[in-house]
Order: C-alpha cells, then sequence, then structure tokens
C-alpha cells in the first residue's frame, strides 16, 4: 500500500486540509490519506484546542472521500512530533510506503521541526500548495 500522511491539528478541518489531500492522492497514486490528528502540535499553544476525539468527529463529518481517512494513531502511540509518528508507523506497517504531506506553509518552518533532518533522511515529505 502506499499511503499518504497527513498531520495536524484540524482545528478546525478545512478546505485547505481536502485539497492537498485529493491533490496528494491522484498525483502521488496513493492507495489513501490519513489524517493524523494530533493530540498537541508542539508549534502551538494547547489553549481552548478542543479535544482529540471532537477534532476527530469534526474531521470525519468533514470528510468527503471515500480514501480519506481520519485518525487518533498518535493519541493510541503517545506520540507528538512528525518523526516518531512516521517511525512507529513504519514498525507496525513495514509493507507500506508512506508520504508525509505538508502544506507550503510547513516548507518554509520545516528546519523548527523535532529530527527534522532525521525526517528528511527517512521519509519522503511532499509539500503542496493550497488552493
Amino acid at each position: 500500500m502506499r499511503v499518504g500522511l497527513l498531520g495536524g491539528s484540524f482545528n478546525p478541518p478545512h478546505e485547505g486540509h481536502l485539497h492537498i489531500s485529493k491533490i496528494a492522492l491522484n498525483t502521488l497514486h496513493l492507495d489513501a490519506v490519513w489524517w493524523l490528528v494530533t493530540p498537541q502540535n508542539p508549534m502551538k499553544s494547547p489553549q481552548g484546542l478542543p479535544s482529540v476525539s471532537d477534532r476527530l468527529e469534526l474531521c470525519r463529518k468533514f470528510i468527503d472521500h471515500p480514501k480519506i481517512i481520519a485518525t487518533g494513531i498518535e493519541s493510541q502511540f503517545k506520540t507528538t512530533y512528525s518523526y516518531a509518528t512516521i517511525k512507529t508507523l513504519k514498525q507496525r506497517f513495514p509493507y507500506t510506503k508512506f508520504a508525509f504531506i505538508t502544506g507550503m506553509d510547513n516548507a518554509h518552518n520545516l528546519h523548527k521541526w523535532e529530527k527534522w533532518r532525521e525526517l528528511l533522511d527517512d521519509t519522503c515529505i511532499v509539500h503542496i500548495t493550497r488552493a
């Protein structure tokens, strides 16, 4: 399987998330895009952040494509950083090829991410311009 991973707070989910997910599905010929609804983005304030379950419910109601799936995997894995999440996913799904998807805004801040160099060495990362 080929799976795209779109991480974020999804507070709230919006058209930009759907836009880059659909572009990734089509251009990368993915079998699915998993939205990784994070318990807490380490680069954002937790103040006023709804629970993961509330944000997951919003995502599931918002998604309009059968191959886009909202998950709470980071809560299950107890990971906060993308590198740790992807490392765990690769261990649990060794025969799945993952591509990490972000909007272009993250391309400019990637150097601030935890273990960003290791992430680049280990994972295909795709930055997509939002409409």
